[in-house]
């Protein structure tokens, strides 16, 4: 159980005796049970008929984050979701094939997302390490650029598309 401060007032009697403090000099939860006694109000267990407001339940900055990460770091599934990957790759092969390829094998179609996503794993997992080098504390385009260009794979990449 978390350590809390006590409440100074504790119940009608010392509402009275506490009354003789002056306002000033009072703690906030003091001037509220003062408030409250000249009110008319029996102490701190009774209030009148005010709804109290739920709040919701918030979690820390970087829990919900943390969580994800170790959820997706266990899992085997794709992170790219297969029917867009397939449109986008159909899309490709009618725009740079000469004959119109309208048929892809389901193995070609996974064997190429899966080395998409090798790809963008190592992209990603390189700008991460640039920045901590960096010392920043997020990743920026600069970053992405710059694993770019320094990995092996980019630079072959970059030579063949030109």
């Amino acid at each position: 159980m978390p350590r809390t401060k006590q409440l100074a007032v504790q119940n009608a009697a010392e509402i009275r005796a506490a009354s003789r403090v002056s306002a000033a000099a009072a703690p906030k939860k003091i001037k509220v049970a003062l408030a409250a006694a000249a009110a008319g109000e029996g102490g701190e267990g009774t209030e009148p008929d005010v709804p109290k407001i739920k709040h919701a339940h918030r979690w820390r900055p970087g829990t919900v984050s943390i969580r994800e990460i170790r959820k997706y770091q266990k899992s085997t599934e794709m992170m790219i979701p297969k029917m867009p990957f397939k449109r986008l790759v159909r899309e490709i092969l009618q725009r740079e094939s000469r004959k119109g390829i309208d048929r892809i094998q389901p193995k070609a179609v996974l064997a190429l997302q899966e080395a998409a996503e090798a790809f963008l794993h190592g992209i990603f997992a390189n700008s991460v390490e640039l920045m901590d080098h960096a010392n920043h504390t997020g990743v920026s385009l600069a970053d992405f650029q710059l694993a770019e260009r320094v990995s092996t794979k980019g630079q072959l990449y970059r030579h063949t598309m030109q």
